[in-house]
């Protein structure tokens, strides 16, 4: 008697979420009704988390595993790349409600005014989280940050990068005591959200780093029913594990080219020149390796 095989059909763009989930049946069946949940309750986040792990698999060869611990939290992806032994990886998602109503951008794209506000605080308050996920790792930590918000791919970009290196900046004028202009104008900016450092309280420091843990991050714009993503990143300046930017050819980089330095001017640069998003036209679902249905760690 022919015993019936199970056959599982992936279609190439709608099943992202079911080839991740298939993944999970098979590798990690203890994240699954965990998954499910999120699926569920936020279907933006679990798009995000299979769209990642796609993007390190299918589209940066990081041979990613599923690295979160149901009990005691820890990153949510394990990679590993010729120039970095262990990378780990943590997604967060900004609901496109929430990002309507940081930018003042309704959900449905601009509004007729033309008026937003960029979500440096936004981004900013999602480290927050991901620097304890990422602590005590023996590798770099990358924080994901995505939004499938229709106005996501501008105000996720590179001036949301460079932005959230330092925070949201002002024109200053010193005046005088005549009430005329004592000098040139000049941006500035007080690090209220700024991703990495603070003005210190230390007499002997007048910045403080931090969240040393997140090497670097990673914005994603991503439209799931298009399959589409686009991608820009900025590396920590003083990083406890730093992030050779190699890693994820392709992706513009915002970093600071000098240390920065109070009343100094911020040099923010790119990785390269013309530091515009990596699209990705096309999302491709997860593919089960055979060593994956056989139940083998490909890690060794």
């Amino acid at each position: 008697m022919n015993k019936k095989k199970r056959v599982v059909a992936i279609s190439r763009q709608t099943d992202i979420v079911a080839a991740y989930r298939l993944l999970l049946e098979v590798k990690r069946p203890d994240l699954l009704p965990l998954f499910d949940q999120r699926l569920k309750d936020c279907p933006g986040s679990a798009r995000l988390e299979a769209i990642t792990f796609t993007l390190l698999d299918n589209w940066f060869r990081l041979q990613p595993s599923v690295y979160e611990d149901p009990a005691k939290g820890g990153p949510d992806f394990e990679a590993r790349h010729s120039l970095h032994r262990q990378l780990f990886v943590e997604v967060k998602y900004l609901q496109a409600e929430a990002v309507a109503q940081k930018s003042g951008l309704a959900k449905e794209g601009i509004s007729e005014s033309g008026w937003f506000s960029f979500i440096t605080p936004k981004l900013e308050e999602a480290l927050k989280d991901a620097a304890r996920q990422l602590g005590n790792m023996p590798g770099p930590g990358i924080c994901v940050i995505g939004s499938d918000h229709p106005e996501a791919g501008m105000l996720m970009g590179a001036f949301a990068a460079s932005t959230l290196l330092t925070s949201e900046s002002h024109i200053e004028i010193p005046i005088s005591n005549d009430g005329g202009p004592a000098g040139d104008a000049r941006v500035v900016t007080d690090l209220k959200s700024a991703a990495f450092m603070r003005p210190s309280s230390d007499p002997g420091e007048e910045l403080r780093s931090m969240r040393r843990s997140i090497s670097a991050v990673i914005l994603v714009a991503f439209n799931y029913e298009a399959s589409t993503a686009s991608i820009v990143g900025l590396l920590h300046h003083d990083a406890a594990r730093p992030l050779d930017w190699r890693v994820f050819e392709g992706v513009p980089f915002a970093r600071f080219g000098s240390a920065p330095a109070p009343g100094a001017e911020a040099n923010v640069e790119f990785v390269i020149s013309h530091p515009k998003p990596l699209g990705i036209p096309m999302l491709l679902p997860v593919e089960l390796k055979e060593s994956d249905l056989r139940g083998e760690d490909k890690t060794t």
